[in-house]
């Protein structure tokens, strides 16, 4: 009876577990707009989508796609590593090369400040 019980334990446990989410990062911002590319001479789309990972980070995940067929994504980062600036990372994967910047932005400002006073207002008026 007891191994039973044990094994009904298990189960439920390893369920719940399954259930729950993988992580607990939040969407707080999404948008698409068009753009045009002065590189290729078409238009496309661009889409992002940023989560807030924990109260000083927060990820964006940019996409693009021309008319042309060509594509890319941007991951950037951002972290508050000590209290008067921000760290911000950028990733980037496309098909015409593909880069890892580091920036630091000297503010005494939240992550969630700069994000939603400023960078947010920056992602919206990228072009290409």
């Amino acid at each position: 009876m007891k191994q039973k019980i044990l094994i009904v334990g298990i189960l439920l446990i390893a369920g719940l577990l399954l259930a729950s989410p993988a992580s607990a990062a939040t969407s707080v911002d999404k948008n698409t707009h068009n753009v045009y590319s002065t590189k290729f001479h078409c238009y496309g789309s661009m889409t992002y989508v940023t989560y807030k990972i924990s109260a000083s980070h927060y990820r964006t995940y940019v996409y693009i796609k021309y008319k042309n067929g060509k594509d890319g994504k941007l991951q950037i980062d951002l972290t508050k590593p000590s209290s008067n600036k921000i760290k911000m990372t950028v990733l980037q994967r496309t098909d015409w090369g593909n880069s890892y910047n580091t920036k630091y932005i000297y503010t005494s400002w939240s992550v969630y400040k700069f994000y939603f006073s400023y960078f947010k207002y920056v992602l919206r008026s990228m072009t290409s």
